[in-house]
């Protein structure tokens, strides 16, 4: 029996994007039972757009906007399948065959609750892509060093998920810049994760794109690292605790954090971590010295 799958588009705006999305869906060779689409727009472009296609869609309006992640978790608690394919606005399909590839690997690879699959990362200006690869050495061990992900990104946006609709997705609303590595640690640690290398989904940069004007951003990076360490730092073992230490010593090498005064942030209520506090009282001595004494206490090999 083929599986049932419902496609989750939080949608703002941007009517032309969505509509690429749609279009990529009914092409589709495996055709979703449901499409959620929860709008937070101030307009009614998305309303509008959506009486073009004739597609199983169910709409829905928030009054007042939910914000970014909130419009995410609410798309997929609307879902009524067994399966979901959660689909941010901007993204699309990449060929025609991609709701069958997931369809395929449930019957190939059955047993996961999350599967993610590679990307094309298309540059919106000149229209060229390129296929994100990730090494697939690391993938197969991302259930052994989740905090590797504070790294790099190795499962990519949430669009290259396809999921269980009876795992918990909650993306935190507090996070902006890591809200899905803080969400992948906590999948990572309670339930199976499997990967497709087929680039089904493609992904837009464009001018004024959230992620591109946050980038290097020293409040919103610092912050956000710190308070996704404390709140899975209790549950890491040695090796990943290792992991998340070197990408905050990274961090305080990129933005030159020289004092405990400079990562006292409101998202975390003032709070430091004590590893930073001991990593600063050292480099107030000896700035070089205390890089190489952390990042060699904090080495890890994978």
């Amino acid at each position: 029996m083929k599986p049932e799958i419902s496609i989750c588009i939080p949608a703002y705006k941007q009517a032309e994007k969505l509509q690429k999305l749609l279009e990529s869906i009914q092409v589709q060779t495996f055709q979703p039972k449901e499409i959620i689409i929860s709008d937070d727009s101030d307009d009614n472009s998305v309303e509008e757009l959506l009486k073009k296609f004739e597609l199983p869609i169910k709409y829905f309006r928030n009054s007042p906007a939910l914000g970014s992640p909130g419009n995410w978790n609410f798309a997929v608690t609307q879902a009524g399948c067994e399966w979901v394919k959660l689909m941010h606005h901007d993204d699309y399909f990449t060929h025609d065959r991609a709701l069958q590839m997931f369809v395929n690997e449930l019957e190939i690879n059955p047993g996961g609750d999350y599967y993610f699959c590679g990307t094309t990362i298309q540059q919106a200006g000149d229209g060229s892509s390129h296929v994100y690869k990730v090494d697939t050495r690391l993938i197969n061990k991302l259930d052994k060093i989740p905090a590797f992900l504070l790294h790099k990104n190795l499962i990519g946006a949430p669009s290259t998920g396809f999921f269980r609709r009876e795992i918990k997705i909650n993306y935190d609303r507090k996070l902006i810049w890591l809200v899905d590595i803080e969400f992948y640690l906590r999948l990572l640690h309670n339930y199976k994760v499997r990967y497709l290398p087929d680039p089904a989904i493609t992904t837009v940069m464009f001018e004024g794109q959230l992620t591109t004007r946050l980038k290097d951003n020293k409040e919103v990076e610092l912050s956000e690292f710190i308070y996704c360490y404390l709140k899975h730092s209790g549950t890491m073992n040695s090796l990943n605790l290792r992991i998340a230490r070197s990408r905050m010593l990274d961090l305080f090498r990129i933005f030159n954090v020289k004092s405990a005064a400079e990562l006292r942030f409101d998202l975390n209520n003032k709070r430091v971590p004590e590893f930073a506090k001991w990593f600063l009282r050292v480099a107030g001595i000896n700035r070089r010295m205390a890089f190489s004494i952390f990042y060699r206490m904090n080495a890890f090999k994978i």
